[in-house]
Order: structure tokens, then sequence, then C-alpha cells
């Protein structure tokens, strides 16, 4: 490569070095233009088109760091390499100049000949030619003294503003550890940020094989299934070997006083941005407006970069969830454990009691599993452990009841706001269903039927949570004493 179709500014204040710096470059064939201030720097760049810039970081007018920062902002000018000179070797130096867009950092009381190999080095990682072709034509100009300066500060009161915004999404990182409360700081946060009337933060729940969306109003399916429709296809293209589809997910709204004027608004103008962590995407963030000029350059701007902070700390309250339910979920079945049974029903039992709810659980015993075990094997016995997780899972009201696995065979079902009667009929329904059900089995289908008790509060004999679980106990042995495959129920002494 010819050396003198390479042009090299050098904006320095200082004559000597300049000459020095000069004499260096020259001897090696590159062209050089000279610049004294940092104002001159600037307008030495639009005029003189340079393939590099050796940029002093103390010089009069405007110091180094905000002429850099100021190219780099500009994607006129932003491919021009940048090598940040600083009279000693500080690491703060180092720091901000790496920090503001330099490419590289160079103290000048090293062998100035070192300047001559760092410069070659760069030109040979951005080579000459590519850089000659910016996303658009370079136009050669003089800028005033007065424009540079106020871009200067509209620069810096952007970066202003940007890390007051990921300063405040910090905060929100920081004092939440749920997922819904979560996104809903976050949605209220962009709400003061850009007008909006519908956002929507879609992601795939921890603990679950399907999405869930929260929306901050409510909007017509078309609008949700858009949003929904993005992130599969974002996935896809991802992850290809994946091949998902759009299926049904849970959708929760925060804000019910903004439902009805949201839902008869026509949307015009919608921005969606994927979040991504752990090497793939996590989410879509979606905003949509019925004005067609809310998502200006600027918006889209701060909203890609805000991007960045929401996918961490959105998958930062994601594996903190997800640590909680691997602590609370037994592995096999998927069904909560023995831990979390206890504090959710002590839990329901006080509300129940305070508020004069009715509350029941049902225990639940496989019958003869020993034999099970023994007979096919223990891989046989996870299989229907495995299998009833399952089934139990689809005899519950969602959200609502909470099915568990009690230990080894046991199982139990906490049911809310139901009584008696209601129970009976639940575990009856629960024995029926599990007595007809074929389990996979090794040769051929496996049958297994179960043994339940159901006790109630209010009750007589029932004054604490740990009274619950022992009348239900009794009930379930009542039915294995009595022939088991069958459900009885704790009546009250009179």
């Amino acid at each position: 490569m010819d050396n003198s179709k390479i042009k090299i500014l050098i904006a320095d204040d200082s004559p000597t070095v300049v000459e020095m710096i000069r004499f260096i470059l020259e001897e090696k064939g590159y062209t050089t233009v000279v610049a004294a201030d940092g104002v001159e720097a600037i307008n030495r760049v639009y005029q003189e088109k340079p393939d590099l810039i050796l940029l002093d970081i103390l010089m009069p007018k405007m110091n180094g760091y905000q002429v850099c920062r100021l190219l780099k902002g500009n994607k006129d000018t932003a491919f021009i390499p940048v090598i940040m000179l600083a009279a000693s070797e500080q690491k703060s130096d180092e720091f901000w100049g790496i920090a503001t867009g330099a490419d590289e950092f160079f103290t000048k009381d090293l062998a100035m000949t070192q300047l001559a190999g760092t410069i070659e080095k760069i030109l040979k990682i951005k080579p000459y030619l590519d850089r000659q072709a910016p996303s658009r034509p370079f136009k050669k100009k003089e800028i005033s003294s007065e424009e540079i300066l106020s871009r200067v500060n509209n620069l810096l009161d952007k970066k202003l503003f940007e890390s007051t915004v990921i300063n405040e999404i910090s905060k929100i990182a920081s004092s939440i550890y749920d997922y819904e409360e979560t996104a809903k700081s976050i949605l209220i946060l962009l709400s003061r940020i850009v007008y909006y009337e519908v956002g929507a933060l879609l992601i795939e729940e921890v603990g679950e094989k399907k999405l869930s969306m929260l929306l901050n109003a409510e909007v017509n399916a078309d609008v949700v299934k858009k949003i929904s429709k993005k992130m599969i296809d974002e996935i896809n293209k991802e992850k290809p070997q994946e091949k998902r589809k759009l299926g049904s997910f849970k959708t929760k709204i925060f804000n019910e006083e903004y439902q009805k004027e949201s839902a008869t608004k026509k949307l015009k103008a919608f921005f969606s941005v994927t979040l991504k962590a752990r090497g793939g995407i996590i989410g879509i963030l979606a905003l949509a407006s019925s004005k067609e000029s809310s998502f200006s350059k600027e918006n889209l701007d701060t909203l890609t970069l805000m991007a960045d902070q929401i996918s961490m700390v959105i998958n930062n309250v994601c594996l903190y969830q997800k640590i909680n339910y691997l602590s609370i979920t037994d592995g096999l079945t998927e069904l909560y454990n023995y831990r979390y049974f206890q504090d959710m029903l002590k839990r329901e039992f006080e509300r129940a009691r305070r508020y004069e709810f009715y509350l029941s659980l049902i225990m639940i015993d496989i019958d003869h599993f020993k034999k099970v075990n023994d007979s096919y094997g223990h891989q046989q016995g996870d299989i229907i452990l495995r299998e009833l997780g399952i089934r139990f899972k689809k005899e519950v009201r969602e959200r609502l009841d909470t099915p568990v696995r009690y230990g080894g065979e046991e199982f139990a079902f906490i049911l809310p706001n139901t009584g008696k009667k209601g129970a009976f009929v639940v575990a009856d329904r629960i024995r029926e269903r599990i007595a007809e059900y074929k389990f996979p089995g090794r040769d051929k289908p496996l049958r297994i039927t179960l043994s339940l008790g159901v006790a109630s509060y209010p009750a007589k004999g029932i004054e604490k949570f740990a009274d619950l679980v022992k009348k239900a106990d009794e009930a379930l042995y009542r039915s294995k004493q009595e022939g088991r495959n069958k459900v009885s129920v704790y009546e009250e002494k009179k």
C-alpha cells in the first residue's frame, strides 16, 4: 500500500510534539495535517477527511475526550480510527480514552518511533480501502466554533440522559426480584421517557414451557398475536432447529384503569426489540402508540440502548426465580415439594382463618407402589411418578390449587376456598381418572389406583394447619384400611 495516499491528522497544541511526530510519519511516507486545538481538529476532520487521527488529550478550547466522543458519535466520522495521546501513563487517561471511542492509546513518554508501528497495526486491522466508503458520501465543510461547542454540549446532555436512564434501570434491578413487578416497573419507566399507549414484555416463564406476556393495557387479539409472532420468528431465526410454533400463552394486565380507553384506540406506530442474554433470546419488548410520530429516531436510539440493560435486568430476575423455583420443586414430577407445601399450607390456613374462608386438603397415596418397583424396577416407578405429576397438574384450577409431591409415593392437593363436599368431588374425580389411565409400561400399559383422604377447615379438631394434615392423613389411612382405591373424608366428632 502506498503510504503517501494515507492522510493523518495530528491534533496537539505542542509545536515540539507536532514536529517530532510529523518527522516520524513523513519519513514513513504518510501525508500529515495539523490542528492546534480541539475545535480546529473537528474542522480539519471535515475539511481534510483524514484516514487516521492522532489526538492529544489536553488541548485548548476542547479536550481530546470531547473531540473523540463527538467524532465517534457521528456516523460520518465514526469510521476514522483515533489514537489518543497522553503526556504520561495514567490508567484513568487510558480508561476514558477507550471509553470515549478511541481505537488505541499511546503515551508520549514512550519511544516515539513505536508510534509508527501502532499506526501500521491499526491500518492493518482497518484496511485503508474499507475506510473510504462510509454509509453516505463524505462532504467537506467548515463548521463554526459555536456549532462545534453546541454539538459537544448536546452530546454531553445526551450521554448524561442515557446514564441517568441506565441508573434508573439499575435501581429496579437492585430492588425487585419478581418478574412481574420488574416488568411492570420497566414499562412504567419507559412511559416517562417515550410516549406510548400499549407496552408489553413477553418471555418464556421459568419452570414453564410456554410464553408469558405482561401488558400495561388491554389490547385486541391482533396486537397480542403480532407481538408473540415477532418473538417466535426471532427465536426460529436464531435457533431454526427448535422450530417453535405460535401457541397459547398467559397474559397479565397490570394497569386495569387504562383498559377500556386503550382497547378502542387504533394503534399506528409500533416498536419492538429482542432482549438477549445467555447467548440467546429471552424475550421481546414491544411498544405501540396511536400517534405515528411517537417513535422518533432519538427515541429509537434510546430504546435500543435501554434494551441491553433491560435484558440484563430481566435475565437476572429470571435466574433468581429459576433458582427459587428449583429449591421448591420436585425434580422428578415437577410438582412443588414438601418444603413449599409446608409454607403454602401455613399461609392458606392463616388466610382462611382470618377471612373465614374454606380450605381443604387432599392427601394421596399410590396403592401397592412397592409391588410396582419390585416387579418392574425403579425406572418404571419413576415413569409412573412423573406421569402422575402431569396428570395432577391437569386436575387443578390454575393459579389457585396447589398439587404437591409430599414425599415418596405420597402426594397432596391444597384447595383454597373449597369446602368438604367440593374437595370430595375433586378427590373422587382424580381417583377415577387415574384408575382409568394407562401408564406407559416396558411391555404393556400399567394401571394403578390411589387411596385418598380429605379434611377441610373450619372443623372441630382443626385449630392449626398441622391438624389439617393430620386429619387428612387419618382419612387416607381409613381408605387403605377399607380396601384402597377409595376417598375417605374426615368427619367431625359430635
